[in-house]
């Protein structure tokens, strides 16, 4: 990963922005700075009028998504994105400064691939409580008044990012990544599979999306049967606290993620050639076996596997790490009660 993107991830998490909370000096810095590297990367901005695409939220706030585009051969898009506003007097550093800097870092080594695909990238805003979840979320406005150049019956899907600098709370899976709504679409199930062989040292899981997992911006996109992949290390101890600071980010992890995400955007362009018909659709039983793999042991079939994820994102957000030896124990108690 560019060390100038390491600089991003710690210049927005700085005490300087404050949080990025949006109608404060530090949103607005951030703003005028990601813009920056949109200029240095030479991308097209999406909108007619610019980088910026302006919302009213309330007299005092104002939502600004920030858009930009590198055309590819074909008239397929796909959009990439990451949310840059937070909470004033938190530092955001996991939420979401990492993946804003991995999206741009990912976006620079795709400029050098002549891809049949079109990448739109945005940059979120309002992601946040009380936004969250709303009409007035960034994503779900961007959704809803998507701008005329962007064709829906030639969308391939949206990569989301959020909460990915951060090891995981299992001993021996700390490099975990989690890819969520993997059966939303069968050509970004199989390109996840893939890019996760091309990348060293990364642990990648695919999971089905479900509601208790609508995290992100990713939301908008599942609600309306969307294909969509939401990239996520799930919460931590320091989730929307002070503590979220660069120092406690795994940057050899940002990076890898990163480099990931280049990985996959090329295969679903590689992919997207393909007859539909040769790619499988992520199933159930898919499932069981992916979360299998995370834990070390073969889960049999079961009716739902919901319980044993609400566990499970519990065990990978506590501050102490969990041996693979005890989470086993935990899930092989409640798979005896569930019989």
């Amino acid at each position: 990963m560019k060390s100038k993107y390491i600089d991003l991830i710690k210049v927005l998490s700085s005490q300087e922005f404050d949080g990025r909370a949006p109608g404060t000096r530090g949103h607005d810095k951030a703003r005028d700075l990601i813009i920056r590297h949109f200029d240095a990367l030479k991308l097209d901005p999406l909108m007619p009028t610019g980088w910026i695409q302006e919302f009213p939220v309330s007299e005092r706030i104002r939502g600004e998504n920030l858009l930009a585009i590198k055309k590819g051969e074909s008239e397929d898009w796909i959009l990439l994105a990451a949310h840059y506003d937070h909470f004033s007097g938190i530092p955001g550093a996991d939420d979401n400064a990492a993946s804003v800097g991995m999206v741009l870092d990912a976006v620079e080594e795709l400029l050098e691939q002549n891809l049949g695909l079109s990448i739109v990238l945005a940059i979120f805003d309002l992601e946040e409580p009380p936004y969250f979840l709303t009409d007035r979320m960034g994503s779900v406005y961007f959704y809803n008044h998507m701008p005329p150049s962007l064709d829906r019956k030639n969308f391939k899907g949206a990569i989301v990012l959020d909460l990915c600098g951060h090891d995981i709370a299992i001993k021996g899976r700390e490099e975990s990544l989690f890819a969520i709504g993997a059966d939303s679409s069968a050509l970004m199930s199989a390109s996840i599979s893939e890019a996760a062989d091309e990348t060293d040292g990364l642990l990648v899981y695919r999971i089905q999306g479900r509601e208790r997992l609508y995290l992100s911006d990713h939301y908008i996109f599942d609600i309306n049967h969307m294909p969509n992949i939401f990239l996520s290390c799930g919460h931590w101890p320091h989730y929307h606290t002070p503590k979220d600071t660069f120092d406690r980010l795994n940057l050899t992890k940002v990076a890898r993620i990163a480099s990931f995400l280049q990985h996959f955007v090329k295969k679903v362009d590689e992919n997207n050639i393909k007859d539909p018909q040769v790619l499988n659709r992520f199933s159930k039983e898919d499932e069981l076996r992916e979360i299998s793999r995370l834990v070390g042991m073969e889960i049999p079939p079961i009716r739902s596997i919901d319980p044993l994820l609400g566990v499970l994102m519990h065990i990978i957000s506590r501050e102490k790490k969990s041996s693979l030896r005890t989470v086993r124990f935990i899930l092989k108690v409640m798979l005896q009660g569930m019989r």
